[in-house]
Order: C-alpha cells, then structure tokens, then sequence
C-alpha cells in the first residue's frame, strides 16, 4: 500500500474514532429503551483482503435516539490464528437510516515503534447492515505499519 493510501485511511480512522468517542460523552447508554435490533450478541467471521479469516464476538447495546437512528455500544474479541492479531476492548458508535458504524477500540494498544494517531489494534466497521439475523459489512484495522481491511459476517447468538 502506497503512503498516501496509508495516511489516508489513518486519517479516516482518527476522525471516525474520534467523531464517535464524542457521542458517547453526549449520551448515556443506559436506560429501559436498550433493546433495539443491533442489541444481543453477535459471533462471525472477520475476512481480510489478504485472505486472512478470523473471528469477532461482538456484544451490543443499541439505544434508539430517534426514528432514524440510535448509539450503540459493548464489547468485543477477535481471535485469529496469528495470535498477534488478537484483541479485546469495547464498541462505540452509531446506526443511521439502518446502516451502522463501529469503533472497536482495544482495552490496551499495540506496542509500536513509532508513534501513530489512533489505538494501533483499532477497527472501524462500516456500512454495516442487518438482514434478520445477519450482521455483514467493510472493516480496516489499524496496526503499527499499516492498516488491514477486508469483510465481516455476524450472526445473532
């Protein structure tokens, strides 16, 4: 991947991550209306464009804001046969109109030589979409050199 590219998605992720962690200091998550259709616990695969699977628990919170749209948060693991690549943190985001947008920020970065703008270990997950039980959407993972990206495919537990 070219540099640009590189700091390109770099800055994507850091506006992203920091775009959603300023909705979680607006509003709470907590309450009796946490039950929306993002809510529940959601287990697939992760697959990267170097043909790398595998896989994300993601356990959500969705709280409705209005008839368009809710924030969403939890947790999350990955386990991956390259045990460098696992993690474990927490979610922050956002759904509009059906389509939803995720941070997954590690409860502790990766170790990187240089310093980088963002939680080296990060995901953000776009264009995320339900159809029933399936949750499928894009994802990039920020790490110390570079950032990975592929797809992902969730099923409701």
């Amino acid at each position: 991947m070219t540099d640009s590219r590189f700091a390109l998605r770099l800055a994507a992720l850091t506006v992203c991550g920091a775009f959603l962690a300023s909705c979680g200091e607006r509003a709470s998550l907590t309450g009796p209306s946490s039950n929306g259709p993002w809510t529940g616990v959601w287990q697939g695969t992760l697959t990267d464009t170097g043909g790398s699977t595998g896989t994300l628990r993601l356990t959500l919170e969705d709280r409705a804001l209005d008839a368009r749209g809710s924030l969403v948060s939890g947790t999350w693991t990955t386990s991956f046969a390259d045990a460098s690549r696992n993690g474990a943190g927490t979610v922050g985001g956002t759904v509009t109109d059906g389509v939803g947008t995720l941070l997954l920020t590690p409860a502790t970065a990766m170790a990187c030589s240089q310093p980088i703008p963002g939680a080296a270990g990060s995901y953000a997950l776009s264009r995320l979409t339900l159809n029933g039980r399936a949750l499928q959407g894009a994802f990039a993972q920020l790490l110390c050199t570079n950032t990975i990206t592929g797809a992902l495919s969730l099923t409701k537990q």
